[in-house]
Parts: C-alpha cells; structure tokens; sequence
C-alpha cells in the first residue's frame, strides 16, 4: 500500500511519463467483462484541462467517475448507448464500485447509436478530422457536433424534432442525413426570409437601360406576403449564375440561351442578343435587352435569381456531405452499420478500459475510412478582383456566325 501511495503520489508531480505508470482498482480478473479486469482509474496525461488548466496532470477514467458523478448528483435514470451495456451490467465496473463505497445507485439503460450517414460520429474520428487537419476545427460546418450544427444554422427545435421522429431502439441502424436536413429545412422554410446570392457570376449587360436603376420590388417571403418587400435596384449591369447560360438550347433548358427570354425573379424579362469572349473563345459577359411593360406579367418557363452592381461582394462557402459513401470505413456493399457497437471494450494508453468507444477494427468488409472523405465537401467561392486593364475582347452578336466559339 505505501508502494503505491508513493507511486501515485509521484504521477500527481509529474515524475512519470504518459502510459508509463497507472492507478487500477482491485476488480475481478476472473470476469467475462473486460473491464471488470482491474479498471484503470487515473492515468498520466499532459495536457492542459479548460478550466483548471496546468494545475494537474492525471485524470480519472471514464469508468471510474462515470457511475460516482452519476451517484452524487443524483442521477435517476443513467441513459446510454449500447456498448456501455456491460460496463453497466449488474457485474459490471458501474455497480462495482458504487457497491464498493456503498453509494446510491440510479438506474441504468442503453439503447442503440445514432448513426447518420455520410459522417462518423466517433470522437476519436473526430478528434482524427480535428487535429490532422481535415476539417477547419471542432465548429467546422461539416461536422455533426453541436458546435458544427450550431454554426452550420442548426437550431436545437431542429435537432430535438430529429431525436423525436428518430425515436428509441435497441437495434443497430444509420439514419439517413436527409432526415436531418429536412428538420432545419422546414423549419427555416417558414422563418426565413428570401434573399439572392450569385456564386458563379456572369454580367450581363442591358444594352437598352435608361441609365437610372429601376425598382424591383420583391416579397421578403413569396408565401408571406405580410411581411412586406424588400427593393433591389434593376441596373445596367446584372449577374446571373454561369451555370443559368448556354450558348445552345434545348427544350429541358429554362435558363438564357441567343435569343431567348427569361424573367429576373420578380423583376423584368430579359432578351439575349449578344455574346462576349475573350481571347480564347470563352464566354466573358452576355448583351442583353429588357422588356420595360413585363414588370409584373406573366413569366416566361425560365425564371433567374439575379444580382445588381449594388449588391454585396463577400467570401461564400458551399458545404457538402463530408464522405463520398454513406457508411464511412465500409465498402460498398459491405453492409453493417456506421460505428457498430462492440461487446469489447477499447483500451486506453494505460491499458485500462477507455471511454467507451465503439471498437473500428478492420473487418473484411472494412476500407480506410479518411480515404472516403469528399474532396469537394468544401467549396469557396472568393470575390473576384476586377482587372484594371482587361485585354480587349470581341462581341459576338447572336446573329451572326460564331467562328472562335468552337461549336
């Protein structure tokens, strides 16, 4: 006993180094539960902690302040995922050592992951995707923590409505993330109002513009028209999205096209009638006339959202789903489930039971899961410098023949 008080001791001073000394409690090394087989209690971390900073540098483990934090706070009913079913059995380390000190014992219960496809929730994967630089820290949009969710535009009614239509079960499963999507989704459907944004622009410009910026006034909210307008200045140059032009129509087609007409939402119609290139035959800018009496027409079967010269220049950035398959670490077909739970418990630096993790082992249906992550999951979109001196270019009038277009 002096032995290892002197030991302990000297980890609380920092004389040994990580996983090189450990305190465990005296379990049952005979136990078919692997961490009943003396549970490591603290072990040697140095690392700052967030509110008491340098001042230690041993922790406990979870599962020797798990069933004591449960215990002195009162807990009722302690509620977790499946692979702690063991450590929570009746002969498990949880009934153990509140046993052991004659404490109060809450009620356990475990029921099955939340897994949500295209993502991992692991903390040690996300720690991974943290540190080595994956994703841009632990708020990065693309993550499903709580402060990802939040600065994506979650709100906790959004959350909360997807852990209630989720419901609670035992069995293994993988929520799809369009669930997820479709709470916040309806939500803000309702609650925000409408604005345009234009990520890959392409001017067009009025060639019969009266030189004065003429008022479109547009709903805040197409289904709320109580809620007023807002007023965006028609002026001679406007942004369309590249994507919203072809030099070639076809019938599926409802953007601007030579010749063709299409409705600025809730502005006017706009006519092409020229093209712009530059040097190597690339569409630069389109001419185009408006039609002054169709404010508030009928439109044609191709409506724009649209930008002005007025509007505001900024930095976006389009987030996608952070894997390019749905079960990350599983090949197509594999089958299973994202994260599945393990009757075996992971172990930590010191050899004790670690915090309950579920167990990533490869199995033969198993892939490198960080060779899945979508390399476009993040794509940024930064405001163009406009040339001071741009080399001269040659209108192409939709009319005549369209020599350095290459069609």
């Amino acid at each position: 006993m002096e032995e290892n008080l002197r030991l302990f001791d000297e980890m609380r001073k920092g004389v040994w180094d990580e996983g090189s000394c450990a305190l465990r409690m005296k379990c049952d090394l005979r136990s078919d539960i692997t961490s009943m087989w003396d549970l490591a209690a603290y072990r040697i971390k140095f690392e700052a902690h967030p509110h008491s900073k340098d001042e230690y540098c041993i922790y406990p483990t979870y599962d020797y302040t798990h069933c004591l934090v449960d215990s002195l706070e009162n807990v009722t009913h302690s509620l977790c995922t499946l692979e702690f079913e063991t450590r929570q059995a009746p002969n498990g380390p949880y009934y153990w050592l509140l046993d052991s000190l004659d404490l109060y014992k809450p009620i356990t219960w475990e029921f099955a992951r939340c897994n949500i496809t295209y993502n991992v929730m692991s903390k040690r994967k996300l720690n991974t995707l943290v540190t080595r630089g994956y994703v841009n820290g632990w708020d990065d949009p693309r993550l499903l923590t709580l402060e990802g969710l939040r600065r994506r535009g979650y709100t906790p009614a959004a959350v909360n409505r997807f852990c209630y239509e989720l419901g609670v079960t035992r069995n293994d499963n993988v929520q799809p993330l369009g669930k997820l999507e479709t709470c916040i989704r309806e939500e803000l459907d309702d609650a925000a109002d409408r604005r345009f944004a234009v990520l890959d622009p392409l001017p067009i410009t009025i060639t019969n513009h009266p030189g004065t910026p003429l008022p479109v006034h547009c709903p805040l909210h197409p289904k709320y028209l109580e809620r007023g307008n807002r007023t965006v200045n028609l002026t001679p140059t406007v942004y369309v999205e590249r994507g919203d032009f072809r030099e070639v129509d076809d019938k599926s087609f409802f953007g601007l096209a030579p010749s063709k007409t299409v409705r600025l939402l809730f502005g006017y119609n706009i006519t092409c009638t020229g093209v712009r290139r530059d040097e190597a035959g690339n569409v630069v800018s389109v001419e185009a006339i408006f039609d002054a009496e169709s404010l508030g027409t009928k439109p044609p079967k191709g409506t724009l959202h649209w930008a002005s010269t007025e509007f505001v220049r900024g930095e976006v950035r389009v987030y996608d789903k952070l894997f390019t398959v749905e079960i990350p670490g599983k090949r197509d077909g594999a089958g299973g489930s994202a994260g599945e739970a393990s009757s075996g418990a992971g172990v930590d630096a010191a050899g004790g039971a670690g915090a309950g993790e579920e167990d990533d082992e490869e199995d033969g249906g198993a892939v490198d899961w960080l060779t899945q992550l979508n390399p476009h999951s993040l794509v940024i979109h930064k405001v163009r410098r406009r040339c001071k001196n741009p080399k001269p270019t040659n209108l192409s009038m939709v009319n005549q023949p369209q020599a350095t277009s290459g069609l």
